[in-house]
């Protein structure tokens, strides 16, 4: 179960952040499909995700998205797909979390601003996730840009602004430090997301391995 909650919560974490300029730092392209796998610090497999642009309307800096998503561990489908929809007004997106039947999310985490630059501070805040009854909530400290990459996955070649979060996450008894680094990319999102411990050791990562319908 622990494993489980860790795959969701860096899915969740990475999913939080979205923004606006020339092109959305999300997808606004509807049937658009992306996939993502996710491993341990070994680089064994512990889950897929798939993320679809169920409807998307607007232009200009404006727009509503609704998405669904996804989880899939072993090949086999957990909960219900999780509902997501952004709103994009004048560059700034703010993003509903939804959930499937287990799934339930909150958050007052700020949104990336439509304009990136290395060094920029970024807000704070705070998530709260419910999973089958399972509470968990994540404190984020600081939030930061910390550099540029052209990355290259299964899924093709991205420009990405790569963000650093350091944050505490409480489940039940147990509570544990970490940090999050996220590559986006304009138009698509989050391409990649490594999760470390409180030593900066990895724990998970997340790649884009396939993005249809773009």
């Amino acid at each position: 179960m622990k494993r489980t909650v860790l795959f969701v919560m860096a899915l969740c974490l990475g999913l939080n952040l979205m923004a606006q300029e020339k092109e959305p730092f999300c997808c606004v392209k509807q049937g658009a499909e992306l996939k993502y796998v996710t491993t341990d610090a070994k680089g064994n497999e512990t889950g897929t995700s798939t993320t679809k642009v169920t409807a998307a309307a607007g232009s200009d800096g404006n727009y509503n998205i609704a998405m669904t998503i996804t989880l899939y561990v072993n090949g086999n489908q957990m909960f219900n797909p999780m509902n997501v929809t952004t709103t994009v007004t004048d560059g700034n997106a703010s993003v509903a979390l939804g959930g499937g039947a287990a799934i339930e999310m909150t958050t007052d985490v700020p949104l990336i601003p439509a304009r990136l630059a290395v060094g920029l501070e970024l807000g704070t805040g705070s998530i709260v996730m419910n999973m089958g009854g399972i509470k968990t909530t994540q404190e984020i400290h600081t939030h930061k840009v910390v550099g540029r990459e052209q990355l290259t996955t299964p899924a093709g070649t991205f420009d990405c602004y790569i963000v650093e979060q350091t944050y505490t996450a409480k489940m039940a008894f147990i509570k544990a430090k970490g940090s999050q680094k996220v590559w986006y990319a304009r138009g698509i999102g989050n391409v990649k997301t490594e999760t470390y411990d409180k030593r900066g050791k990895l724990s998970t990562q997340q790649i884009l391995v396939s993005a249809t319908g773009l």
